[in-house]
Formats: C-alpha cells, sequence, structure tokens
C-alpha cells in the first residue's frame, strides 16, 4: 500500500506536524480502515507512545471505546460519504465524542476517513449538560511562584485549573493555598520542602478546588528558578488522563484516596488513643460531611462502650448513649455480628428498635462498619447523615478502609499495653530476683545487672556496665573471644565460680547461662547464686557427722570397756587358775562354772550394746511398735508423761529411712528430758502418699533451733538430727506453741508400701 504522500501529492511529515498542533485527538484512516496517522494528543490519550501507519485497524486503536463495529461512525461516514458524529460513555459523567469526516480524492472516491476526537463532560443520563473538557489535553498549566507560595506569573492555562482568569493576577495576590483541595495544602509544603542541591525537582499528584468548587488535577512538577526575579520556583501541572477524568465522582475518588494517609497519621500522631479517636472522628466527619461519627469498643459482657462519637457537632459520652434502650443496643450489636457491615440508606424505614435515638438526634441514613480481630468483634465505626443517602461503593470502601486503620492502631495499642505490662512483670523479677542476675554481651561486656548483683559485688549499675567479665570473676585463663563459642558447644560456666567485690574478697557462686536476644542482639543471661550459706551448712553438717560417728564410738566403746573388758578379764584370772596342776576336780568343776557364767553375762552384755545400736523390736517389728515399746519403757521410769499417736499399725519402709525417723524421735525426746525441763511430750506420726510427717512438742522452756544450730558452742544433739533428716531430702518446721515443737516431713520413694 502507498504511503499518503506518494498518492496525493501532500508530504506525510507535513501532515504529522499539522495534526500534532491540533488540541483535539486526530487519527487518519485509509479506506481500507487501517490507521496510518494518530496526533500527539489521541496517542496519549490511548497510550501510544508511537503509532505506525498500518499496523492497527481502527477498531484496535480505540480500544475499550469501539466495542461493537456497528456502532462506529467510521465506517458509516465512508459508505454514507458524510460526517457522521457519535457518543460513546466511558464513565458514569463522562463520555468521548468522535467525528468521523470522509476525505474524497480525486477521482471521487473516499481516500481516508479523519476522525477528530474528544472527551466531554454530561450532567446527566440524558447528555443534555454535556460540556467538553477536551482543551486541558492541548497543554499544561505552567506558572511560577515564590517562597510564600504566592503566584507570581502564568500561562494561559489557569482558568482551566483553578476558575481564576490569569487577568486576576495583576488585579489581586493568588497564593497557592488558595487554589488547593484542603488536603493538599500540607502534601504541597512537605514536597516544596523536599527540593534540595542533591534533588532539585520533585513530582507528586496534587487537585484543584475551583470556584464553582468543582476539582481539577493533574501531575505537577516543581523545580527551582534559577534567573533572578521575584519567583523562586517554576511549575507545570499536567491534567490527569483517565476516562473519567472531570466527572465529580472521579475527584472525590482522589480527594477521599488522600485523606486515608492525614486520617492515619493524625492516628498515629495522637499523644493518647482516646484523644485520635476524636480526631479522626471530626476529619471523617468534615470530609464525608456527616453529623455522626463514632467509634465504639466491645466490652467483655457483649455491651458497645462509646470511645468518641461526634453527633451534631458535639462530642457525646456513655451518658448520652444511655438514651438507647438495653434492647436496642443488643440488637445493634447482633446485627453487626450476623450481617456485617450495617447500611440503613433511610432509618425511618427501618425495623431496628435504635432508629428512634437515631431519628430523634436527625439521623436519616445510617452506616456501621464491624471492626474485628481474629473473627471477634471487638468495635465499630457508626456514620450518620441528616438526609436519607444510598451510600456509594467507593465511600463505603472509604470508610472501611478508616475503620481497618482505626482497628489496626486500637490493636497496635492494645498490643503496647499488653507490652508493657509484661516488662514491668519482667523488671519485678528481674530486680527482686534473690540471685545475681547478668546480661553479659558476647564480647564479656556487662549489659545490665540487677539490684542483688549491685548488692553482692559492691558496684552499682552503672560501674559493672563500664565492667568486663573478667573483672569479677575468679577463672582461669578467660579467652572472651571463645566465651560464645564454648557457651554454644557445652554451655560452660563462663562466667567463674567466685565473684570478686569491691572488698576484693572472693565470693563462692553457682552460675546458670543461657543464650538470649537483649536489645536484638544475641547475649548472654547469668544467674549467680551466692552460696556462702550453703557452704557453711555442709561444713556443720560434715562437722556433725563425724562429731556423732565419733560420739557412738565412744558410746560402744564405753560399753565395751565397762561391762565386757571386765568379765572378760574376770574369765582370764579363771583361765590362769585352771592351769594350776595342784587344783582338785572340785575346784575344777567350780571354776569352770563360774567361767560358764562369765561367759553368758558378756554375751548378754553384747546384745545389750547391740540392742542400743539396732533395737531388735525395730528390726522385727517396725517402726510404729520400736517407738512405741521406747515410749512405755520411759513412762515406766515416771520421768515424764509421753503421748504418742499413729495412723497407722505399721509402715513398711526400708531400712535406712526406718532407722532414721526412729533415731531422730529418740534425739528429740532426749534432748527435751536432759534439757527443756518438761513434763509432758506429745508425739504424733501420720502417712500421706507422699510420705511421712512427724509432729513433736513438749511443755518445757523452748529453745531457738536456728540459733542453736548456727552456735558454735552448743551441743550436737539438734545438729545431728537436722543432718540425718537432711540425709533423706527431708523438711524441717519450727511450731509456735508454748515450749518445744517441730514438725519434720519425711518425702518416701514411689514404691514405698504405707497401710
Amino acid at each position: 500500500m502507498e504511503p499518503i504522500g506518494d498518492r496525493t501529492g501532500i508530504n506525510f511529515q507535513n501532515w504529522q506536524l499539522f495534526i500534532d498542533n491540533v488540541s483535539d485527538d486526530i487519527v487518519i484512516v485509509d479506506k481500507n480502515f487501517y490507521v496510518i496517522l494518530a496526533n500527539k494528543m489521541a496517542r496519549q490519550s490511548f497510550n501510544y507512545p508511537v503509532v505506525e501507519p498500518y499496523r492497527y485497524t481502527y477498531l484496535e486503536f480505540y480500544h475499550g471505546i469501539l466495542n461493537k463495529k456497528r456502532e462506529c461512525p467510521v465506517e458509516q461516514a465512508k459508505a454514507q460519504r458524510k460526517t457522521i458524529t457519535k457518543l460513546f460513555q466511558t464513565g458514569s459523567e463522562t463520555s468521548y465524542q468522535l467525528t468521523a469526516k470522509p476525505v474524497i480524492g480525486v477521482d471521487g472516491q473516499v481516500e481516508w476517513i479523519a476522525c477528530v476526537g474528544k472527551f466531554v463532560y454530561t450532567e446527566g443520563p440524558d447528555m443534555s449538560g454535556m460540556h467538553s473538557f477536551n482543551a486541558g489535553y492541548n497543554g499544561e498549566w505552567e506558572f511560577e511562584f515564590d517562597d510564600d507560595f504566592r503566584i507570581v506569573s502564568t500561562n494561559r492555562y489557569m482558568y482551566l485549573f483553578t476558575g481564576i482568569e490569569r487577568e486576576k493576577l495583576i488585579e489581586q495576590e493568588v497564593y497557592i493555598q488558595q487554589l488547593l483541595a484542603p488536603e493538599f495544602s500540607r502534601i504541597f509544603a512537605n514536597h516544596i520542602s523536599e527540593i534540595k542541591p542533591d534533588r532539585n525537582y520533585t513530582e507528586f499528584r496534587v487537585l484543584f478546588k475551583k470556584a464553582d468548587n468543582s476539582y481539577f488535577g493533574g501531575y505537577i512538577t516543581v523545580q527551582p528558578k534559577t534567573l533572578k526575579g521575584t519567583a523562586n520556583y517554576r511549575a507545570s501541572v499536567r491534567p490527569f488522563r483517565n476516562p473519567e477524568f472531570g466527572s465529580k465522582r472521579y475527584f472525590e475518588q482522589i480527594r477521599l484516596q488522600n485523606y486515608l494517609s492525614i486520617i492515619a497519621d493524625q492516628m498515629a500522631q495522637s499523644k493518647s488513643f482516646e484523644v485520635g479517636y476524636r480526631i479522626v472522628a471530626e476529619s471523617v466527619t468534615e470530609v464525608l460531611d456527616l453529623n455522626l461519627c463514632g467509634f465504639l469498643h466491645c466490652e467483655n459482657d457483649g455491651r458497645m462502650q462509646v470511645e468518641a462519637a461526634l453527633l451534631n457537632n458535639h462530642f457525646v459520652d456513655e451518658e448520652t448513649i444511655k438514651g438507647v434502650e438495653k434492647e436496642g443496643i443488643d440488637e445493634f450489636v447482633e446485627s453487626l455480628e450476623d450481617n456485617g457491615l450495617l447500611h440503613i440508606p433511610c432509618v425511618a424505614d427501618a425495623p431496628y428498635n435504635y432508629k428512634r435515638f437515631l431519628l430523634q438526634e436527625k439521623v436519616h441514613s445510617f452506616l456501621a462498619i464491624p471492626l474485628r480481630h481474629r473473627s471477634r468483634l471487638v468495635g465499630a465505626m457508626v456514620l450518620g447523615m441528616t438526609d436519607v443517602y444510598s451510600w456509594p461503593e467507593y465511600k463505603l470502601d472509604f470508610a472501611s478502609t478508616v475503620g481497618s486503620i482505626v482497628l489496626q492502631s486500637f490493636i497496635q495499642e492494645e498490643m503496647r499495653e499488653r507490652l508493657r505490662r509484661v516488662n514491668e512483670s519482667f523488671v519485678n523479677i528481674f530486680e527482686n530476683s534473690s540471685d545475681a542476675v547478668f546480661i553479659v554481651a558476647l564480647n564479656g561486656q556487662m549489659l545490665e545487672v540487677n539490684r542483688t548483683a549491685e548488692t553482692l559485688t559492691g558496684y552499682s549499675k552503672k560501674e559493672l556496665q563500664q565492667k568486663v567479665v573478667s573483672d569479677n570473676s575468679k577463672t582461669e585463663a578467660l579467652d572472651l573471644a571463645q566465651m560464645p563459642f564454648e557457651m554454644l558447644q557445652s554451655h560452660q560456666m563462663i562466667f567463674g565460680t567466685e565473684l570478686i567485690p569491691r572488698t576484693g574478697e572472693s565470693i563462692p557462686v553457682e552460675t546458670r547461662e543461657k543464650m538470649i536476644r537483649f536489645n536484638d542482639e544475641l547475649a548472654i543471661l547469668v544467674l549467680a547464686r551466692d552460696v556462702r550459706h550453703r557452704r557453711e551448712l555442709n561444713r556443720l553438717m560434715v562437722q556433725t557427722i563425724a562429731s556423732t560417728e565419733d560420739k557412738e564410738r565412744k558410746r560402744i566403746a564405753e560399753g565395751l570397756h565397762d561391762d565386757v573388758a571386765p568379765l572378760l578379764s574376770t574369765l582370764r584370772i579363771y583361765i590362769d587358775l585352771l592351769q594350776n596342776a595342784e587344783l582338785s576336780a572340785d575346784e575344777i568343776a567350780e571354776y569352770s562354772i563360774k567361767m560358764k557364767e562369765i561367759i553368758g553375762q558378756s554375751i548378754s552384755t553384747l546384745r545389750q550394746v547391740s540392742r542400743n545400736l539396732m533395737p531388735g523390736v525395730l528390726t522385727d517389728f517396725g517402726l510404729v511398735e520400736a517407738i512405741t515399746d521406747f515410749c512405755n519403757k520411759l513412762r515406766q521410769t515416771g520421768i515424764i508423761r509421753i503421748n504418742f499417736d499413729t495412723d497407722a499399725n505399721h509402715y513398711n519402709l526400708d531400712n535406712k529411712i526406718t532407722n532414721i525417723i526412729y533415731s531422730v524421735v529418740k534425739e528429740l525426746i532426749n534432748n527435751t528430758i536432759k534439757h527443756a525441763d518438761a513434763s509432758e511430750i506429745y508425739l504424733e506420726l501420720s502417712a500421706s502418699q507422699k510420705g511421712l510427717k512427724l509432729i513433736f512438742k513438749d511443755n518445757g522452756i523452748g529453745v531457738d533451733i536456728e540459733k542453736h544450730v548456727n552456735s558454735a558452742n552448743e551441743g550436737l544433739g539438734l545438729k545431728n538430727m537436722l543432718s540425718k533428716v537432711n540425709a533423706v531430702s527431708g523438711k524441717v518446721t519450727a511450731l509456735k506453741n508454748k515450749g518445744f515443737g517441730v514438725e519434720i516431713f519425711f518425702p518416701l520413694k514411689e514404691d514405698a508400701n504405707i497401710n
């Protein structure tokens, strides 16, 4: 196919230059309906950076508008050989006007069709109020302004964006803030402040409010002016290019979208959650022209608690909402839980009980958006208008998004409150721990310590935070570089076994370590327990055990020396006498009888010593019988009265625990007889699934157990008793009574048999 220039004598480039300077969309189509040329405005309108001749048909070029061939004026213009104009609706309030004019050649045939298009704004479905706004496509609004945002000069397109004639700049000062939609004033100033030497321009979206309260907007580019003059900045505005461009709905959507960022900032920057609620309620009321905007929280009992509500330009509280019957509130909550978003275009026609309250407050259109977190209703956002109104989808989306912003802020506030409580609990535990707590960096630097650590070391927290582990611990060749590796590999006690306080003495400690994260960095948590008291107790225990063994050896030795040794010496004498050859038979028989008597006495004495070490009744009949027998023997002496109560006749226990309990009972009774000046003893032995409980009381003068045990000058009786109880992991508790009293618990193994 030959190009236009070859067939008509018209230069192709001249055609392109000519139509590029036309403000409308110009498209040249050949008789076979291929696009030959398209001007700059047409390419921009339909998003074609470049149009190659004969590449697209007119249907392909006008994509999205000419969806059906029979609707197209292009083929009709060719067929009818006359100009055809048609409107194609592109939005709720906008249309595209396309005029197709046939161009007749020298042979009388249609050579091509010239298509002229432009977007138009229509005020109603009949399009009777149609206005063209294609002039916005023929250039950019360029203007200059100073540091005060006063417009100094402008080109001829100022009226298109602002509704103000350029000539009025001469008569009055015009500032950019006067022309912008309210929410864009701060946005404009923020972007201008970003212009710096390393970034000498800024580009953003802006919306202008015209004199007739309509909106017009575009993309603005601002850069500093380099030439001298009263202006400091040069700006150019490129109109929005969108099928909905020019409609009130389109610019209202743009305005609401930008308001969302403002509302999010208001919520985030509020001093408190309650203040944020009030500010957002005011903003939403203003932008949507409401007479009701409020936020409610759902309490644990299901009742809605008012957090902030702006009603007829006054903030209301719980007292105002109490005018709504409980049934109405319950019904409202139930509706939100069942139906989600609650949209009531006409409150008077609603079946709900709470409509009386709404109508009383002049709310004739009502919208409630549930705020849910993890499928749980946590609150609601309520909106109301004085007029009957069915909310369009884009306003519903805006309101829902505001609700989501508030919900996220609420969740974040709730999480912050939880973290605060957790942190307070942690700090309380941390500071009041009986163990010294150190948080140590991997390089050994002390990051944090508690009060116990300060007390134990004698250093303040600030002083300790300037030290490393090796400064206050006694350990061999502590390698700080290897510390984290050793910790991860073997959990070795890297803090050492001794602390070195300010005084310089060594304090023995038992430490436990664990890797943790502290301030987003790996660290080591060290718990150090002062074991000086425990070591002293262990020393006393060893001393008591050794003394007890010495005492038992001495008693055994005294028994053998005083009772058995004389008998054996006497027996030796009789043996020496028998060696005399002059003895008669009668004398030998008499000596033999006496020797047998001595041997019998020796055996009896040894048996008695053995019984003192291990009573036969304990071995043969058990613990209860042994204690009963011991108490009976003491009663017979008349020295003291003993009352022994037990809940069983027999406990089947192993020999170790039986011997310890029996010896403890004897030790307690002997101490009372020797030192308490008592006339009566009460003894009780009872059992549970966990162990045996021994209660001992007397009516004597009493004794301070702790003082007695810790004293180096006192006897070893009670110390001996405590060491035996400790050997089987028992527990001793002092009782408050007139004389001396203790409760001793002996834990038993799971397989112990208690009858």
